[in-house]
């Protein structure tokens, strides 16, 4: 893998970081020119930090809570602190509970759907860095080489953006069912190449394998409710 991009002297340009930059900074342009072409007014640049703070924080607490405890010895870690260790679900949780807030403190009835589209390119990047850092990483082929489980998901999540970005027109909660219907399908099925303990499991599940099927039941509900109103 390459953890580092680029290296000059004293300057190193890390992957991970990287790539995190990008996975936030990207989704953030897509949603500024879908706003601008709609000419749609909003309080964007604060309310993407409020989601960015607590989907950090989320991420960070879900890897706290599910590691296995013989690895707790790696959250004394500096590093770890700095910027490693992250679950998306504890992210998805984090920025679901700052936008309800949000909206909520707000009282606003904006139209957020094009957030799910951008959610899926931001995640699709993001898993560009975890393929060149090194982490996230699928089960040894043969002993020839890891599955890259990490390059697989980006592709689909590439895929569902644009699939989801298609029918933005169709209103938040029918995106949002697909979303979780889909790419918590996904991620179950992936999560059997997985083979990074690191984050936890349960009952011969991951701790994103239960998850995953609680975002499809999800979205099973939330596509039945607009089926039953049709």
């Amino acid at each position: 893998m390459f953890p580092k991009l680029f290296e000059y002297k004293d300057f190193v340009l890390y992957s991970y970081p990287f790539f995190m930059g990008l996975a936030w900074g990207f989704p953030l342009l897509y949603c500024w020119k879908f706003l601008k072409l709609r000419k749609q007014k909003i309080d964007f640049v604060f309310y993407f930090f409020f989601v960015f703070v607590l989907a950090w924080i989320g991420a960070k607490v879900l890897f706290i809570l599910a590691i296995p405890p013989h690895l707790h010895d790696m959250l004394t870690d500096v590093n770890f602190w700095r910027g490693g260790g992250f679950v998306f679900y504890g992210g998805l949780v984090g920025g679901i509970f700052a936008h309800i807030l949000w909206v909520s403190f707000k009282k606003s009835s904006f139209d957020y759907t094009f957030l799910i589209p951008a959610l899926c390119l931001g995640h699709g990047i993001g898993r560009l860095g975890c393929f060149f850092t090194g982490c996230c990483f699928g089960k040894s082929m043969g002993g020839l080489f890891l599955f890259p489980t990490q390059i697989v998901e980006s592709l689909f999540l590439f895929g569902l953006f644009l699939f989801l970005n298609k029918k933005i027109s169709q209103g938040l909660r029918t995106i949002f069912s697909l979303y979780a219907l889909y790419y918590g399908t996904f991620r179950f099925l992936i999560e059997f190449l997985r083979d990074d303990e690191i984050r936890g499991s349960f009952y011969y599940l991951s701790t994103s394998q239960w998850i995953s099927l609680i975002l499809v039941l999800t979205g099973l509900i939330g596509g039945q409710a607009k089926f039953s109103r049709s």
